[in-house]
This record gives structure tokens, sequence and C-alpha cells, in this order.
């Protein structure tokens, strides 16, 4: 977690890691997300957050009370919920329990890209990065959060596979653009790439 003092206040940007759904620890993900909803909670609720990072949750479609996630989540016109094991539902349900108990909305889901640019992660054994997006090759499962009264100060949200990194996950690109009207509106903009845990941050804050 780094804290930043911005021109728009105080500006908490997280990191995380979610237990796999085979963990051997049952207990690993409620341990995970009780200490990120201790961490979300140091500051004031009404200055900006950001969690970036590898949830574990394949979320394919927001129900009806789900409102946290977006209309645009990966394999939404292929699959149900039934195509997930009882794991990966429970850390489904683990992670938008967390987001809707925290105010948080997923951002990534709300923009209308296509699917290259919703998946982020391919199954061992996948070599590249091309269609068809099949689910049981692809999936969806590294998420940018923020507050929901902060929620229009990302304009974008974009998944790459152009970097130096070798590994199976793909790189997050998101748009911030921070606006305090109170204050003469004076605005913060910057560009915060995460790569799976936080791995290099570009940001004139």
């Amino acid at each position: 977690m780094v804290t930043l003092k911005t021109r728009c206040g105080v500006l908490d940007i997280l990191s995380t890691y979610a237990p796999q759904a085979c963990h051997r620890d049952s207990q690993a993900a409620v341990a995970h997300y009780a200490e990120l909803e201790s961490l979300v909670s140091i500051n004031y609720a009404y200055t900006p957050k950001l969690v970036l990072g590898d949830l574990n949750a394949r979320l394919i479609k927001a129900l009806l009370h789900e409102t946290c996630i977006g209309p645009f989540t990966f394999g939404i016109e292929r699959r149900d919920l039934d195509f997930l094991s009882d794991a990966q539902l429970e850390n489904r349900f683990k992670f938008v329990a967390f987001c809707l108990e925290n105010n948080f909305v997923v951002k990534n889901t709300f923009f209308c890209n296509p699917e290259a640019e919703l998946v982020t992660y391919r199954s061992v054994g996948i070599k590249d990065w091309s269609p068809p997006w099949h689910p049981h090759q692809y999936s969806q499962m590294d998420y940018i959060l923020i507050n929901d009264p902060w929620k229009n100060g990302i304009t974008n949200i974009f998944a790459t596979e152009v970097h130096d990194i070798d590994t199976d996950h793909k790189m997050l690109i998101a748009n911030v653009h921070l606006k305090l009207k109170k204050k003469g509106r004076v605005e913060t903009t910057s560009r915060i790439f995460h790569f799976i845990n936080l791995r290099e941050m570009n940001s004139p804050i």
C-alpha cells in the first residue's frame, strides 16, 4: 500500500494478490480480505482509493444485486456461473462481497473493450494470446477497483500483453483523472500500470 498526498487530497493505492481457489488453506481467502479491508479503512472513506491486483475471481456476469460489476465482463456471452467449480464460486463470492461491503466498483468491467483487452490470464500450457478466446483457456481475474464516489475518475482500462516479463498474466493500464471541484477545480491526472501486483507506476501526482 502506498499513500500519496495529491492536490485532490490523500490517494491510497493498494496492490494485492488473492489466494487461488485451490489454496490448501481454506481460510486463506478470509484472512486476505480481512487484511485488505483493514488497509482500505486506514484513511477517510471519502478519499480516493485504488485496489489493483490478481483477485483470482472469475466474474463472468453480474447478478441482479451485484452493482459493483459492470456489463462488460469476459465470458458473458458464452458461459453462466455454473461453469465455475464450487471453489471458484466461493472465491467469486468473497471478492464481490468485499466490493459491495466496502463500496468499491470493479472498474475494468465498465468499459466496452474487445475480448482481447478484457482477458487478463491464460491457463497453464497456453503459449500465446490469440483468439479464439475460449473460457477454458483464458479468463479475466486481474482487476482495478475504485471506491464508488470516485468511479468516474477512471476513464478507461485495458489489458495488454506488450511487456517484457514472462508471465501468464497481462498488464492492465488505467487512465486516471481525478477532479476536486470544491477547490477551484484542481485536477490530478495519472496513468497507472498494473501487472499482477503493482509493477510500475508513472504518475505526476
